[in-house]
């Protein structure tokens, strides 16, 4: 069995699929770990039986990703690999503004990836699922690392939606390490207003996922996943610098940038994004 080492986040991993679920082998998989990123290694591990025909299986090593995963990456086709064990990872590709089309141009690019969920995701998600309109609200204590949305950006948003039409719900969701994040936005609403789906299971999480009118959430893992799954409505905020702004419409499929139904841009103004969303038939 062949090994891959790659960058540790789901969404990393996820542009990898969209290749690799095109040819006949499975890997076994390596990906970074610190102590910073516990919990993404812990979702990562539960890939494995989401996608089995791709992984036989995952584990952590101390590495770090730019020092020891992308500066080694494959560059070239997937024909040019032959039969060794490899560093690959498409993260810098897409920084560089280069289409997922073209990396490993010889596999053919898929843009729906099809995890195996089970009928226990399936029930415990209905559980979730309470509402005529659902939006997903997909945000973490880690996004306010970064220069984007802080609670009362996500509060002045929702209020707008709540406002437009009184039917929606939000749909809270993150990890358990979001918890407190997401409990500080709640606090602006009554409980009719939300449903959570918080630190479950990943396959629970895919099924909500597709249950939802539309997602609203910054650059991870699961809003790319919601993407690959075809959900009805992907929006994507990205943080304000050039190598995330390459990365915005370089993966997702290109019938449903021009469609709309995957909007990425950049964090700006809630009142920004609501009128997009209202102009678009969004809501």
């Amino acid at each position: 069995m062949r090994t891959i080492t790659t960058a540790q986040g789901i969404g990393d991993w996820c542009w990898l699929a969209q290749k690799l679920i095109n040819q006949d082998e499975k890997f076994d998989w390596i990906i970074p770990c610190n102590d910073f990123n516990a919990d993404v290694q812990k979702r990562a591990f539960q890939l494995q039986k989401l996608l089995p025909s791709l992984i036989n299986s995952m584990t952590h090593k101390s590495l770090k990703f730019r020092r020891d995963v992308a500066s080694f990456s494959h560059r070239g086709t997937w024909e040019q690999v032959g039969k060794r064990d490899l560093i690959l990872e498409a993260n810098t590709h897409l920084e560089a503004g280069q289409r997922i089309e073209k990396f490993l141009p010889d596999l053919k690019t898929s843009f729906i990836i099809p995890f195996q969920t089970t009928t226990e995701n399936k029930k415990e998600a209905k559980g979730i699922l309470k509402g005529k309109k659902l939006c997903g609200i997909y945000t973490s204590n880690q996004a306010k690392i970064k220069d984007s949305w802080l609670e009362q950006d996500w509060i002045d948003l929702m209020n707008l939606i709540i406002r437009h039409n009184a039917e929606y719900k939000f749909v809270m969701i993150g990890a358990e390490y979001d918890r407190p994040f997401l409990d500080n936005i709640m606090m602006w609403g009554h409980e009719s207003h939300f449903e959570t789906c918080i630190n479950k299971d990943l396959g629970t999480t895919i099924e909500v996922l597709k249950g939802l009118d539309l997602l609203i959430g910054f650059q991870s893992g699961i809003t790319i996943i919601n993407e690959l799954i075809g959900a009805k409505q992907t929006v994507m905020l990205y943080w304000n610098d050039q190598r995330h702004a390459n990365i915005i419409n370089a993966w997702p499929d290109p019938e449903r940038i021009k469609s709309g139904q995957y909007k990425g841009c950049h964090f700006c103004p809630a009142e920004k994004l609501f009128d997009w969303l209202i102009n678009n038939n969004k809501l």
